[in-house]
């Protein structure tokens, strides 16, 4: 499992690398005129958007084949949990992560949900991933809310216990009341 956590590391730097380069370059070509731009540089920004692609793609079939690993292998995965809870989600949900951190960090809880369940995560760990993904449904960016609309209902399906938590975030992030609920009803339509 280390030397998994050790080639995920180092892509990840490598993602971050490249992606600093790329913003760089973006940056350096705003302070030049249109005119002083030659197809060097827009290749170059080309070239460096496909390493990114390419690194990203990397890191999720890494975070795939981790998945499988908690679906086959709940046994043996107590060491890369632990290291995924303290070193890899606090990276990819700081404050400042892109939208790409994020949906790693969010497939990742989604993995630790369906896989592994409530049993094996702790009591702490389970309500903070709670928290963390209703919070996420609000997000602008509509692939960040999806992933997090799956995983609460992820776990819907699979919290045993404590399940009024989700149920006080999610009232909480939900209107008061919706406009038909207003009405008394007979149950029919009109």
């Amino acid at each position: 499992f280390d030397k998994i956590l050790f080639i995920f590391s180092q892509t990840e730097k490598r993602r971050v690398n490249l992606t600093k380069q790329h913003l760089d370059k973006n940056n350096f070509n705003i302070d030049k005129n249109d005119e002083d731009l030659d197809e060097s540089d827009d290749g170059l920004g080309k070239i460096l958007e496909e390493e990114i692609e390419e690194t990203e793609d990397v890191l999720i079939a890494i975070s795939g084949f981790i998945g499988s690993m908690f679906k086959t292998h709940k046994t043996l995965v107590k060491q890369i949990v632990d290291k995924i809870t303290t070193y890899v989600l606090p990276l990819y949900l700081k404050s400042n992560a892109s939208n790409f951190e994020l949906k790693m960090g969010i497939f990742i809880i989604n993995d630790l949900i369906e896989f592994l369940g409530q049993d094996y995560l702790n009591e702490n760990l389970w309500r903070e991933i709670t928290a963390l993904l209703v919070k996420f449904c609000d997000h602008k960016e509509p692939s960040i809310r999806q992933a997090s609309a799956y995983g609460v209902g992820l776990l819907a399906q699979f919290t045993k216990s404590g399940y009024d938590l989700l149920i006080d975030l999610i009232h909480t992030k939900a209107p008061a009341s919706f406009p038909w609920q207003k009405k008394e009803s007979s149950g029919c339509l009109p």
